[in-house]
């Protein structure tokens, strides 16, 4: 199934190992210095941490923990813990924030040793390890979060540690092996929960490689499952003694943010629904102009399939209108009778909108989501000026990088399409993961931040070398018949 790359030798792979940290020192220098001059004041803590407005969130509960022996939500999940905890109670919340940082470069560097690897794996081009390692270890897509105090950049490299770790399971047959991985992901759930359907795809593809052998499935598959049953196991006890509820991961968005009121899940939901980008941070996105301080005086230019007969633009205009007198109104009365409306118009527009437009609900809006995740037209996240005034090299630089993310997926979709023509049913297993979380979050929930489709990327870079190896090789072999 799969076989390690003889090309690539232990001396090799330490030399790649040092070009990796030179790659990712050179970049990571780049972006500290770009966040340490774009960022608003005091986001960035000693030139290289950088809070966002989520980051509370993640780490005063740890120092509640820490200060009272009492870890006080069920709204993150403690994967940081282990990571921030001990810095914190040794040296103080700033030095923890740096040495976060400075664990989150060296897992990352890590990271992406452990997919070149991989990739040598499962391509038989014997450049694929290089390939992997230059483009990974340049890419900004996921490396740009290895200075935020955030999860996602801890939340990736522990997706690939356990990723490394099951592939050797096949290359070395080491029952070990998938303890490893189903540690790493464990960890890598408790920091980031999408990551949890790693374990029904890993379950899967276990039980597809050893069908013929069921008590040997069901010895690998607890191998594999042991870390998160006991882990996950005492957290949702834990939850269950602390509030007499069930929660095995962490409880609903709406219990956790009383900010979200009923008014603003409605208004998320409508646009969902549509097919629109719920993040109001985004300038000129459907959700910004819902969310804006004043009534707008001229209608958001929404797409004409999702109008119905009681839905058109002048009533979305009176919604955000209704909306804007919800969140300022002072009078309790006067704001009572606008949250009503937002909720009654919220939710007639959205049955009008299923019942008369079930094509455009069930497919063309699912389809606009899929491309706009997958295949986005900007770049987020990036630290810099606004487009507009970058100057010509980091305008070079921002153009540089959305190709890529362009390219990567381009080849990555071209990939799988190729794999199944070809019934190449390790690479349909390899893309099972990646594709699942595409389809859960952005088909199936409509949630399309950039940072969701970050566990997307690495692996969607393997399928691209992949399918770039698969072609140079068919082309040498074709000269060299002739």
């Amino acid at each position: 199934m799969l076989q390690e790359n003889q090309h690539i030798t232990t001396r090799v792979k330490r030399k790649w190992l040092l070009i990796i940290l030179a790659i990712k020192l050179v970049f990571f220098l780049y972006w500290a210095i770009h966040y340490d001059l774009y960022s608003k004041a005091g986001l960035v803590k000693n030139h290289i941490a950088v809070e966002l407005a989520d980051t509370d969130t993640y780490y005063n509960p740890i120092d509640t923990w820490v200060n009272t022996g009492e870890y006080p939500t069920m709204c993150r999940m403690p994967g940081l813990a282990p990571l921030y905890a001990p810095f914190y109670m040794l040296f103080g919340k700033q030095v923890a924030y740096i040495a976060v940082i400075v664990l989150q470069f060296l897992f990352s560097v890590i990271s992406v040793y452990f997919l070149s690897i991989v990739a040598s794996r499962i391509s038989k081009w014997k450049y694929a390890f290089h390939a992997t390692a230059i483009t990974f270890s340049a890419s900004a897509f996921v490396s740009v979060w290895d200075h935020v105090l955030l999860f996602d950049s801890f939340s990736v490299s522990f997706l690939l540690f356990s990723l490394y770790h099951f592939t050797s399971y096949f290359t070395q047959q080491k029952k070990i092996s998938l303890f490893y991985a189903g540690f790493w992901l464990t960890w890598s759930v408790f920091i980031r929960q999408i990551a949890v359907i790693g374990f029904p795809v890993a379950l899967l593809i276990l039980f597809i490689v050893e069908r013929k052998k069921i008590l040997r499935f069901i010895q690998i598959a607890s191998i594999f499952l042991i870390s998160f049953m006991m882990i996950d196991g005492w957290w949702v006890i834990r939850n269950y003694r602390k509030e007499n509820i069930l929660v095995p991961m962490v409880k609903p968005i709406a219990d956790c943010w009383k900010s979200y009121s009923k008014q603003f899940m409605a208004i998320n939901d409508l646009q969902i629904t549509w097919g629109e980008d719920v993040q109001y941070w985004i300038a000129n996105s459907s959700a910004a102009w819902f969310s804006a301080p004043n009534k707008q005086e001229k209608p958001y230019p929404f797409r004409s399939g999702i109008m119905t007969s009681i839905c058109n633009q002048d009533s979305i205009l009176s919604l955000q209108h209704d909306y804007v007198t919800y969140r300022s109104e002072k009078d309790s009365i006067l704001k009572n009778l606008a949250g009503e409306r937002v909720l009654a118009k919220c939710a007639a527009f959205k049955k009008a909108y299923v019942s008369e437009h079930p094509a455009d609900y069930w497919m063309i809006k699912r389809l606009l989501m899929f491309r706009q995740f997958v295949l986005p037209f900007r770049h987020d996240n990036l630290p810099g000026p606004s487009f507009a005034e970058m100057n010509i090299f980091q305008k070079a630089v921002k153009s540089g990088f959305l190709g890529l993310l362009l390219l990567v997926n381009i080849l990555a979709l071209l990939a799988l399409g190729f794999a199944v023509i070809k019934r190449n049913s390790t690479i349909i297993m390899f893309g099972l993961l990646p594709i699942g979380i595409v389809v859960f979050l952005a088909i199936l929930l409509g949630y399309i931040e950039q940072r969701y489709f970050v566990p997307v990327y690495p692996f969607f870079l393997v399928l691209a070398i992949w399918f770039v190896g698969e072609i140079i090789s068919t082309r040498i072999n074709k000269a060299t018949r002739t």
